[in-house]
């Protein structure tokens, strides 16, 4: 029977090194797990497993949470873009 055949698991070994170093390298759990040949939800368990952050955990651990001034900022901003998209859609 061939690899990956026949709906049973693959019990592939993988050391937490392995896991961590894909979990900071690539943007996505998808890519890392891509990258070490396995599904990104098995990515996502062994993640959890070990207590290894996902790449999309890590990406929220690090940025640093927004004033209230720089939300205003940044809402006004978006608000501005939709704006002038809705007027050019309209011409």
């Amino acid at each position: 029977m061939a690899l990956g055949k026949g709906g049973g698991r693959m019990n592939l070994p993988l050391p937490p090194e392995q896991i961590e170093r894909a979990a900071r390298i690539y943007r996505t759990s998808r890519e890392a797990a891509a990258a070490i040949g396995c599904s990104s939800v098995h990515f996502q368990r062994l993640c959890k497993r070990y207590g290894i952050p996902t790449p999309i955990q890590r990406r929220k651990q690090n940025a640093a949470p927004l004033s209230r001034t720089e939300r205003v900022i940044r809402q006004a901003e978006w608000d501005n873009q939709q704006h002038q998209y809705a007027a050019d859609v309209g011409r």
